[in-house]
């Protein structure tokens, strides 16, 4: 049975879609609450490395910046990033595909 209403809700891919199609209608809002812990996990670990890539490290080579200035804006990035990696993995490794 394709749920359409729960399915239109979901802004995801093709691949996606085709599997919520599988499910009934109370799995699919299951998987849609899973997929979206899931690609918001991803989405902040992308989000984390590019202040890390784009703003900290630039500010740490800059020898205008202190240190403690750019410790103090970005005080555990880097525990983040892991963090949140780790959140998405056990996140994928619950998937009932």
């Amino acid at each position: 049975m394709c749920c359409q209403l729960i399915t239109t809700a979901c802004y995801y891919t093709i691949w996606t879609l085709f599997i919520l199609q599988e499910y009934q209608q109370l799995e699919c809002a299951l998987m849609c609450i899973y997929l979206e812990l899931f690609y918001t996990e991803l989405t902040h670990v992308r989000n984390l490395k590019v202040m890390k890539h784009v703003f900290c490290q630039p500010m740490k080579e800059d020898p205008a910046i202190p240190d403690d200035f750019v410790t103090l804006l970005f005080p555990n990035i880097d525990d983040m990033i892991e963090l949140h990696g780790k959140s998405a993995a056990v996140v994928y490794s619950c998937n009932h595909f």
